[in-house]
Order: structure tokens, then sequence, then C-alpha cells
């Protein structure tokens, strides 16, 4: 991921939900020059405070990383709406996890978005060794 790229998200989120940098910084117990480095992609930010800054701006972790916007957000809704209503078509874990995501509130569905996001890029599963036999 492009460091700067990423940097000019944060500061444009800082910027749409009204912040200096001052406030962001005695909001999060931080200098107002850590913000300042962050923003301009001097320093690497950490996953916890790209977090506390998403939950400050009103944003998330894959909107700042990927720059999904409102459209995006649309798919979303869209993919939701057709999810299926009886578990035929999922594993009973799958299911179980959908309707526990779906009894969450906003809040809580954005930090399970935002560990998903993190753990897709951590934990990828990796292509089967048999199924890549079968393709060669």
């Amino acid at each position: 991921m492009d460091t700067h790229i990423i940097a000019e998200r944060i500061r444009e989120a800082r910027n749409k939900a009204g912040f200096t940098q001052k406030e962001v910084a005695d909001r999060l117990g931080m200098t107002y020059q850590a913000i300042s480095n962050y923003e301009r992609g001097i320093n690497r930010i950490e996953v916890s405070i790209l977090s506390a800054l998403c939950n400050l701006y009103g944003t998330t972790v894959p909107e700042i990383l990927q720059g999904e916007n409102d459209e995006q957000e649309k798919k979303t809704v869209q993919f939701k709406q057709c999810l299926p209503t009886q578990p035929a078509s999922l594993a009973p874990d799958e299911y179980q996890l959908v309707e526990d995501y779906r009894s969450l509130n906003d809040q809580g569905q954005e930090y399970i978005r935002q560990t998903m996001y993190m753990a897709k890029q951590t934990y990828k599963k990796m292509p089967d060794v048999s199924d890549m036999e079968h393709q060669a």
C-alpha cells in the first residue's frame, strides 16, 4: 500500500469530520506533530491508532486503506439484502455468523467489519494443493 495515499485519505477524513490536527491529538492523547506526520506519510500508522482515528472521523479502516466510497457501501447493502433467510444455502456456523452480525448495533457491526478486514489480510486461505494439481 502506498503510504502517501493512505496519509492523504487520513487527512481528508479529518478535514471532512471538521477537526484540526490539534483537536485530534488532544482527543487521542498525542501531539499534533504525530498527527501531522501520519497525514504526510512520514510515519507509518499503527492499526490501533488508525482504528481510533477512523472512529473519531466516522469512517472505516477499509475506506482509508482501500478508498472505498458510497458506491461500495451501496453494493454492501445490496449484498446484505440478497443473503438467504434459510440456513440451507449456508453451513450452520456460517448462518450463525450472519445472524449474530445482524443482531449487533452499527458500532458492533463496524467493529466486526474492521476485524474481518484485518483477519483477511493476515489469514488468507491458501489454495488447496490438490486444486493446483488439477489445473496443471
